[in-house]
C-alpha cells in the first residue's frame, strides 16, 4: 500500500504542471493567431485578395501560372508604440475550372517571419501555410480554404508578470470560408481547423488537440477532449461553452 500511494502521489505530482495550463488563454491565442494570419494586414491571404482583386476578367493564359513574391517589409504603430517586420516568400499557383478554363482559385505555399514588439511585450512567429483557396465570385473576396497551416510563436510579455510562451501548432484547415472585405472586418464565417498545439509557458509543457470551429460575426468554438470555450476573434472575451 505505501509504494502504491507513493507511486500515485508521483503520478500527481507530473501532471500538476500541464494541469496547471490555463486551456482559455490557449483558446484565444491560438483562435486569433489563426484568425490573423488569414486576415490581418499582413497575412498571405489578405495581400493575395487586394491584389487580385480584378482577376475575375482573367484570360486563360494564366491558367497554372505561378508567381513568387519576396516579403520584406517594416511598419511603425505609432499610437501604441508597435512595430512590426515580416520577411519571407509567397508562391501563388492559379488553378482553373476544367470545365471552361476560369481561374476560380489558388494554391498558396508561404513562409512569413513576423516580428512584433511593443513596449511590454514581444512575439516571434514563423508561419508555414499550404493550402487552396476556391473562390466562386471570381475576384477573391471570398474563398474556401482547405489545407495545412504550420506556426511557431514564441512571445514574451512583462506586463503584469513575467511570462514567456513558447508554442507550435499545427492546423488541418477544412472548408473554411474566409471573408476578406467583409464590411466591418474581415471575417471566417465557416469552416473547421484541426488543431495539435504542443508547446511551454514558464518552463510548464503541454501538449493538445481538439478543433477550432467558426461561427461567423468574428466568433468561435475552441474545443478540447474535456473543454470548450467561445471566442470573441475582435475583442478577445472568451467563455466556458455550456
Amino acid at each position: 500500500m505505501v509504494v502504491l500511494f507513493y507511486a500515485s502521489c508521483r503520478k500527481n505530482e507530473a501532471k500538476d504542471p500541464i494541469d496547471a495550463i490555463n486551456k482559455k488563454d490557449i483558446s484565444v491565442k491560438m483562435a486569433k493567431g489563426l484568425y490573423e494570419s488569414f486576415t490581418g494586414a499582413n497575412s498571405s491571404i489578405k495581400k493575395t485578395a487586394a491584389s487580385k482583386e480584378g482577376v475575375k476578367a482573367v484570360n486563360t493564359t494564366q491558367c497554372g501560372l505561378s508567381t513568387d513574391s519576396v516579403v520584406n517589409t517594416t511598419i511603425n504603430v505609432a499610437a501604441d508604440a508597435t512595430k512590426y517586420t515580416v520577411t519571407g516568400h509567397i508562391n501563388i499557383k492559379y488553378i482553373c475550372d476544367q470545365n471552361n478554363w476560369n481561374t476560380i482559385g489558388y494554391t498558396l505555399t508561404d513562409s512569413l517571419h513576423t516580428v512584433r514588439s511593443t513596449p511590454v511585450s514581444s512575439e516571434d512567429a514563423t508561419v508555414v501555410d499550404k493550402y487552396d483557396a476556391i473562390t466562386k465570385n471570381y475576384n477573391y473576396g471570398v474563398v474556401t480554404v482547405n489545407g495545412v497551416q504550420k506556426s511557431h510563436i514564441i512571445f514574451t510579455s512583462n506586463y503584469p508578470s513575467p511570462v514567456t510562451t513558447d508554442q507550435n501548432n499545427n492546423f488541418t484547415l477544412q472548408n473554411m470560408v474566409v471573408e476578406a472585405f467583409a464590411s466591418k472586418s474581415a471575417d471566417i464565417t465557416s469552416g473547421n481547423a484541426l488543431f495539435v498545439v504542443q508547446g511551454k509557458i514558464n518552463g510548464n509543457a503541454y501538449n493538445f488537440s481538439g478543433n477550432i470551429k467558426f461561427l461567423g460575426n468574428h466568433k468561435v468554438l475552441v474545443t478540447f477532449l474535456d473543454e470548450a470555450y467561445n471566442v470573441n476573434l475582435l475583442s478577445g472575451e472568451v467563455t466556458a461553452a455550456k
